[in-house]
C-alpha cells in the first residue's frame, strides 16, 4: 500500500464520517502494511454462505466459459483482471478503515490521569 493510497483512504474516511482523522493518524505503519500484504488471505476464513455462493459462481462460470470464442475469452480475462483490482481496492479500504476506527476508538477511550 503506497502512502498516496493511504492518504486517499483517510481522506475518503473523513468525507464519509465527517472527521479530521488525518491530523491525528500516523501514516507510516510498517507493521500494518506487512500484516495486510502477507496475511490478507488468512484474515478472512470463508463461512458456509460464502462457500455456497462460490460454488454457484464456479458452476455458472464454467458454463459461460464453454460458450466463449477466443476473442471473448481474452476480453473476459481482461475483465477479470479489472475486477480483481477493484476487489483489492475494496479490501485495502476496509482494512484501512478498520485500522482508522480502531485508532479513533483507542484515542476516544483513553483515560486521562
Amino acid at each position: 500500500m503506497k502512502e498516496k493510497e493511504e492518504t486517499n483512504y483517510i481522506e475518503h474516511f473523513n468525507k464519509i464520517f465527517g472527521t479530521k482523522t488525518n491530523k491525528h493518524l500516523r501514516l507510516n505503519m510498517p507493521m500494518l502494511k506487512i500484516i495486510f500484504k502477507n496475511f490478507e488471505e488468512d484474515l478472512y476464513t470463508p463461512n458456509e454462505i460464502y462457500r455456497q455462493i462460490l460454488k454457484q459462481k464456479i458452476k455458472v462460470l464454467d458454463e459461460l466459459e464453454k460458450t466463449f470464442t477466443e476473442q471473448q475469452r481474452k476480453l473476459f480475462s481482461k475483465y477479470n483482471e479489472i475486477e480483481n483490482q477493484l476487489t483489492e481496492d475494496i479490501e485495502q479500504q476496509l482494512f484501512m478503515f478498520g485500522y482508522i476506527i480502531a485508532s479513533k476508538l483507542s484515542e476516544e477511550t483513553k483515560i486521562n490521569e
